[in-house]
């Protein structure tokens, strides 16, 4: 069942899966008329879900699952991957690839693959205050405080 997604709790939890390309508004629209759709159906264990989505920055479909109405079992969870995979070949778009990372400075932002943007940060040529979208963060309310991240202080420093 699809609620408005400011209407969730901050503990909702979230699942964000980034394209490898800046999406269009066209597609946007698109993707918001599929993603209602599915979530007014997504269920767990027969019961439905109270659930909702957000796309953010061009780049980023967020999912989310008020737990405390109906927990996302392992079969619900799968049912969701596999829609964002398919919504995302239906516009050759890769939103699983997590090896992709966004980057963000100055207003802009910058798309980097694992391997590059280690690389690029251990030769320092990234801009001071450069940031990063953890993408690993697990409840709504962390999209305010922990989501774009200083590289700094990022898990590639390690």
């Amino acid at each position: 069942m699809y609620i408005p997604f400011d209407q969730l709790h901050p503990n909702a939890k979230i699942w964000i899966y980034q394209s490898d390309r800046k999406l269009s508004e066209t597609e946007q629209r698109d993707l918001a008329n599929q993603l209602t759709d599915f979530i007014d159906e997504w269920t767990s264990h027969s019961n439905l879900l109270k659930a909702s989505f957000a796309i953010k920055h061009d780049f980023f479909i967020i999912l989310a699952v008020d737990n405390d109405y109906a927990m996302a079992s392992g079969c619900s969870i799968d049912k969701s991957v596999q829609f964002i995979k398919s919504i995302g070949n239906k516009i050759n778009v890769d939103f699983l690839n997590r090896l992709n990372i966004l980057t963000f400075n100055e207003g802009n932002y910058f798309m980097f693959d694992f391997n590059s943007i280690k690389e690029k940060y251990k030769n320092k040529s990234f801009l001071p205050d450069t940031k990063i979208f953890n993408n690993l963060v697990e409840l709504k309310s962390d999209l305010d405080n922990n989501w774009l991240i200083d590289l700094e202080s990022s898990w590639l420093k390690a």
